[in-house]
Order: structure tokens, then sequence, then C-alpha cells
């Protein structure tokens, strides 16, 4: 496709919105004529955070229960 512009590219202060789809409607936005969309900030992955948690709270407990030795250990006075 050939664009023809009867301005010299000084005399331009606006960009060009070219429709590549062939439907006659350029884009407004491509253009500068009209604002950007809001784009949503990426959510913080709180629930990643609270699962790494859980996981080490049942962690923790059974890997210092299995080195701790692997002896039993006996109530004061059992069997007495």
């Amino acid at each position: 496709t050939k664009v023809v512009v009867n301005s010299e590219a000084g005399e331009l202060d606006f960009d060009l919105a070219i429709d590549a789809s062939g439907a006659g409607m350029p884009s407004t936005i491509d253009a500068g004529y009209a604002p950007f969309r809001d784009i949503a900030a990426p959510k913080s992955p709180v629930a990643l955070y609270l699962l790494l948690a859980a996981a080490l709270a049942i962690a923790v407990p059974v890997l210092l229960s299995r080195t701790s030795g692997g002896t039993r250990r006996v109530p004061p006075l059992a069997g007495a």
C-alpha cells in the first residue's frame, strides 16, 4: 500500500494511523487522537506467598522432627 502525504515531514504534527485490515477505520489511538486505554497493573502474588508460608509451616516441624537424631523421647516417670 502506498500512502501519499501532501506535506513536508517537518510540517506533520501528528502520527499517521494506517488501517491494514482494509476495513477503512484507522485507529484513533494509534494516530494519537484518542487517549490510550488503562492497563491493569499486575496483581500481587499473595496466593503464592500464602502457599509458600503454609508449606514452610508444615515442612519445618516435620524436618526438625526427622533430624532430631532418631531417638524417641520418653516422658518423665513413664512406666513407673
